[in-house]
C-alpha cells in the first residue's frame, strides 16, 4: 500500500479531536441516500464525536472548503462535476491539515488508475466496509497514522 508522502503530517494527531472537541467530517459522496447512511451510521455508532456535513460533487466540495472548518473527507472516487486527481491535489496543496479517507466501489486491481494521489490519502475504504471500521479508520488518521482496507 502507499506510503504518505510527508510522515510529519501523516504522523501528527490532530489535537481537536483528541482533546474530545467535535470532529469537523465531510461526507463527499453522489449518491444521496449511501452518504447520509453513512453519516447516521457513525453518529449512530459514535455519538458526540461528529458535526457532519454533506456535498454531491467535486466541485461543490473545493467550495465547501473554502468556506468552512474541515478535519477530514470521506471522498468518494467517482463523483461528477471534477476530478478526483485534481480535488485531491487542490485539497492537499490549499488544507494540509484536512485528512482524506477515498472510499468507493475499490479494489487492490483499481489502485492503478490513480497512483499520483496515492502518496496524499490518508486512508482508502471500500464501500463494502462496516460502520466499526469506518470508526476505526478515522481514529487512526485522526489520530496521525494511516487506515487502508479493500477486501478484494
Amino acid at each position: 500500500f502507499p506510503r504518505c508522502a510527508n510522515i510529519q503530517r501523516c504522523r501528527q494527531p490532530i489535537e481537536i479531536y483528541m482533546d474530545g472537541s467535535l470532529l469537523n467530517l465531510l461526507i463527499a459522496n453522489d449518491h444521496i441516500l449511501y452518504g447520509k447512511g453513512l453519516g447516521n451510521a457513525i453518529l449512530k455508532k459514535a455519538p458526540n464525536r461528529f458535526s457532519i456535513n454533506y456535498t454531491e460533487d467535486f466541485e461543490s466540495t473545493l467550495f465547501f472548503l473554502s468556506s468552512n472548518n474541515i478535519d477530514l473527507i470521506i471522498l468518494d472516487f467517482q463523483m461528477p462535476k471534477g476530478d478526483l486527481i485534481y480535488t485531491v491535489t487542490s485539497i492537499k496543496e490549499k488544507w494540509p491539515t484536512i485528512r482524506i479517507i477515498l472510499n468507493g466501489m475499490l479494489s487492490k486491481a483499481s489502485l492503478k488508475y490513480f497512483p499520483s494521489i496515492l502518496t496524499e490519502l490518508d486512508g482508502l475504504l471500500s464501500f463494502v466496509s462496516s460502520e466499526d471500521v469506518y470508526i476505526n479508520a478515522i481514529d487512526k488518521v485522526m489520530g496521525g497514522g494511516l487506515y487502508f482496507y479493500l477486501p478484494h
